[in-house]
């Protein structure tokens, strides 16, 4: 006679014998990894650093850049502090390669306004920058009644966007020298202002 088949019992951990439930294997994987990953693990993104780069796609706000070989030149810590302003506000119209190096509107009118000094300051400092290499005056301005147009300058630190080919900078300040003689100075015979002495009483300039 065959003996019916007996189904054996499973054997319990030591868990289960002492009266604890053990969780199944499913609702162990579940667990592990979470609702909703169907089985995946899950990367976790670190958070961005601050300070990070963005990506080459964005374009950066526009900034004047001073490198320090031309804070260390000699001609540029000859410079007063109104020279260092004016060079300063003629680079913030400098739109880049390829714009509108040589054509840059700046009159002793506009750095004086800028300023808040004296057209006499404003014009000793464009010459100031002249004579250092800094600046060339490509077109002079002038405020008659018929034409009236600011000087146009070059900043030689950069590439000259009037010549037809590429030019590179001529950087004329890296060799100028304390002892060196005046180049490149603004003629006194278009400014309306003299570039020399004061005119008028209580030492006042008298704006042409």
């Amino acid at each position: 006679m065959r003996l019916p088949h007996r189904r054996q019992k499973p054997i319990l951990s030591h868990a289960k014998r002492n009266g604890a439930q053990i969780p199944a294997m499913a609702e162990i994987g579940h667990a592990r990894r979470g609702p909703g990953t169907c089985g995946k693990s899950r990367r976790r993104v670190p958070p961005r650093r601050r300070g990070a780069r963005k990506s080459r796609g964005s374009k950066e706000a526009r900034h004047v850049r001073l490198y320090h070989s031309m804070l260390k030149s000699p001609a540029w810590k000859s410079l007063d502090a109104v020279a260092r302003a004016l060079y300063i506000e003629i680079t913030a119209r400098y739109g880049g390669p390829g714009s509108n190096n040589g054509r840059i509107p700046y009159s002793v009118r506009e750095g004086a306004t800028a300023l808040r000094i004296g057209k006499t300051k404003s014009a000793l400092g464009l010459q100031m920058l002249q004579d250092r290499g800094f600046i060339v005056a490509m077109t002079l301005g002038g405020f008659n009644r018929k034409d009236r147009h600011a000087t146009e300058w070059l900043l030689t630190e950069f590439p000259n966007d009037l010549s037809q080919g590429y030019e590179m900078p001529k950087r004329t300040y890296e060799s100028w020298k304390p002892d060196a003689k005046i180049q490149n100075a603004l003629p006194t015979s278009g400014l309306t202002v003299p570039t020399s002495g004061v005119s008028g009483t209580h030492r006042r300039t008298i704006a042409a």
